[in-house]
């Protein structure tokens, strides 16, 4: 090659990285503004954010206890498992739900040439995903160091089943919120799917003991999967056979592409 051809090379590759370098610093440009609106609406919103998760587990664990329910499951006791299931059920539920409201935010961003709806977007999915593994860390280092439950048999395994909720709640996320462009009243579908998902995730009973054919369906349920695989790497003597990141991760993959596929005509109609 010649070292003029070379050169050419070495300046695309340049241009690359300089373009890559300038949408992280867009990214986290926009993360940052959204952490001090969100402060400035509500100072206690962030307490609140370890204090839901903290208080849905205390509700269940008091139902549970009341109706004389089996206090281990698995090896762990009533408080770890629901602490595990619920936690990991909000990784999802809270990136899920981030997105549209991310997209709603591109508005006011419109104007600025170097934003994009893409970098709006993940902005904000990456803000809950960061402020979501700070109060699972918080709250499961609480649990721990109280006694009330055992550490975790494989920690990065634990974080890696948190992970691939994270990118399932990003893609399902992305596809609600262009959807929501279309059709407004799909809002509703997913008030109504975030409390069908509370009972058919595994976060607060184990749907693995239910009938064989009732469980023959529910163990599609990605998020199923992905609470299963946390508790399966925290347990000593849990070992799911079910459930799989990689499933996990092509329904995100697949939630993602019909969202990329939908944005160009959501954005057309958002800006018109």
């Amino acid at each position: 090659m010649s070292p003029a051809g070379f050169d050419i090379k070495l300046k695309s590759h340049s241009g690359l990285w300089r373009s890559f370098a300038v949408q992280c610093s867009v990214i986290h440009a926009l993360m940052v503004q959204s952490l001090l609106t969100q402060t400035r609406k509500a100072k206690l919103g962030y307490f609140w954010e370890l204090f839901d998760p903290m208080m849905q587990i205390g509700i269940w664990f008091g139902m549970w206890m009341l109706l004389g329910a089996n206090r281990v499951i698995y090896d762990m006791n009533m408080f770890l498992f629901l602490s595990t299931g619920i936690v990991s059920l909000f990784f999802f539920q809270k990136i899920a739900t981030e997105m549209p409201g991310a997209m709603k935010r591109f508005k006011g961003y419109a104007r600025f040439q170097s934003v994009t709806q893409t970098d709006t977007l993940l902005a904000g999915a990456l803000l809950e995903a960061v402020l979501m593994t700070l109060v699972a860390l918080i709250l499961w280092g609480i649990i721990i160091l109280s006694g009330l439950g055992f550490a975790p048999e494989n920690p990065g395994g634990v974080l890696a089943a948190l992970a691939c909720l994270g990118a399932l709640g990003c893609g399902f996320g992305w596809f609600n919120a262009m959807v929501l462009v279309f059709v407004p009243v799909y809002a509703k579908f997913l008030t109504i799917l975030w409390r069908v998902l509370l009972f058919t995730s595994g976060a607060i009973f184990p749907i693995d003991r239910m009938p064989p054919q009732v469980f023959q369906y529910l163990q599609w349920n990605p998020v199923y999967q992905g609470v299963d695989l946390v508790r399966s790497e925290w347990s000593y003597t849990h070992d799911s056979t079910t459930s799989s990141d990689g499933y996990i991760l092509l329904c995100a993959a697949c939630f993602l592409l019909l969202g990329l596929l939908l944005q160009k005509p959501a954005l057309r109609l958002q800006t018109t």
